[in-house]
Formats: structure tokens, sequence, C-alpha cells
């Protein structure tokens, strides 16, 4: 697939997200549906808070190849904090963001493109990328939105 790069000046967001450190790949669609439902029926919950966009996730890979990973919704308002949900501030800045169609197992490849990208055009990340879902998983070809902060590289 061809990824179209383009940059975008993103906003802080404040969300909502259950955070597990060491998620396998064959378990990640399971941990992603229970933390975005958990998120869900806690936001649902509470009067003061609403979903302010589309449910993401941000990876880290750990040195036993597992991921930690936070997974959840931008949110305006702020949770009380209940179980495992917790609220995070997801970057406001530059950054270079594509969109992936297809198979959540072939988003990687949309990363290695912004990764290709950032150093032809002189740019270094400026913190930890995430991925927004805008269709559920059901759908044939999903829609995944990659954004990854950038800084100049000095």
């Amino acid at each position: 697939m061809r990824y179209e790069i383009e940059i975008v000046e993103m906003p802080v967001q404040h969300a909502a997200v259950v955070t597990n450190e060491a998620v396998g790949a064959p378990q990640m669609a399971q941990f992603l549906g229970g933390a975005f439902g958990e998120v869900m029926q806690l936001i649902e919950s509470q009067t003061d808070v609403d979903i302010a966009g589309a449910p993401f996730a941000r990876y880290t890979v750990q040195d036993t190849g597992l991921f930690a990973v936070e997974a959840g919704f931008p949110v305006t308002g702020n949770i009380e904090h209940v179980g495992r949900v917790t609220m995070i501030e997801l970057p406001g800045g530059p950054a270079a963001q594509t969109l992936h169609k297809g198979d959540y197992d072939a988003v990687a490849d949309a990363y290695q493109a912004i990764e290709r990208w950032k150093r032809e055009y002189g740019y270094v990340a400026a913190d930890l990328p995430w991925e927004s879902y805008l269709d559920a998983a059901e759908v044939t070809q999903p829609r995944t939105v990659v954004c990854a902060p950038i800084r100049r590289a000095e």
C-alpha cells in the first residue's frame, strides 16, 4: 500500500485508558477489545465526561518482546479513576500522520512509511506514536490513522 504522509498540528488531548505492560501480539485484539469496553463503560457512568474522538492505542515494545499498551478514548472532562482506567495526555504539536486501509496485521507498514518519511525530510520522534481506529474490527477494510509526533532533527 502507498502511504501519503502529511504534517498535522495536533491539539493536546486528554484520554481515558487501560494500560498493560505485557501484552503479546496474539493477545492484542482481546486486550484492546476489553480495554475499549472497560473505558466506555466508565465514561458512560460519569456525567461530566464525553468521548472526544476515535478509540486509539499506543504501543512500546519491551525487551521481552511483549508490548506495553495504553488503549482507550480521547475524552472531555476528567474521569474518576475506577479499576484499571486512568487518565493520560496525548501530546499536542506537529505530527506526521497517515491513513492505513486494511488488515490490522499490516498497520506496521504505516509506521515504517512514517519512519522513512521522517528520515527523508529531516524529522525525528518527539513522543510515542499512536494509532486511532476509525472503523469497527468487522469492517472488511478498516481504516487506521497512525499519528507520530515529530520535531526537526538537530
